[in-house]
């Protein structure tokens, strides 16, 4: 694995930072009640490092940290990139997962859109991530 090259599959995501390497999975839809509930599972944890082993190779792991999140998406698993109310309220969200990395460009096109300037990229057209897609006006 090489350094700093995030790996990403069905099953899993891999990266290596020195001599650690970071893994992380499952992508099970949970009840809302559930969102935000630190539950660590020992079963995934073991199920990475057996897709580790497949991967690259028999090697010794050390597990440190073992950790959960909720990562929340859309109905339509696009984010929301746009005008909220019609007039001066913006905003970014459902970038969940690997989205986070181009939230960046989202907020570059929210300011070209505030600032005018049309001859910028936009990333984010309406018809696919304006949050009037989901609101019910």
């Amino acid at each position: 694995m090489q350094p700093h090259v995030g790996i990403s599959g069905t099953r899993g995501f891999f990266g290596k930072h020195g001599n650690r390497v970071m893994v992380g999975s499952d992508a099970t839809r949970v009840p809302d009640r559930e969102a935000g509930r630190i539950q660590p599972s020992r079963f995934i944890t073991k199920f990475l490092l057996g897709e580790m082993k497949r991967y690259f190779g028999a090697s010794r792991y050390h597990v440190t940290h073992e950790w959960s999140g909720t990562v929340s998406y859309t109905p339509d698993e696009y984010p929301i990139v746009g005008l909220m109310d019609g007039h001066r309220q913006y905003i970014i969200g459902g970038m969940a997962g690997s989205g986070t990395g181009v939230s960046f460009n989202a907020g570059r096109c929210i300011v070209n859109r505030i600032l005018g300037l049309a001859d910028e990229p936009d990333d984010y057209p309406p018809e696919y991530f304006a949050p009037t897609r989901l609101l019910d006006p």
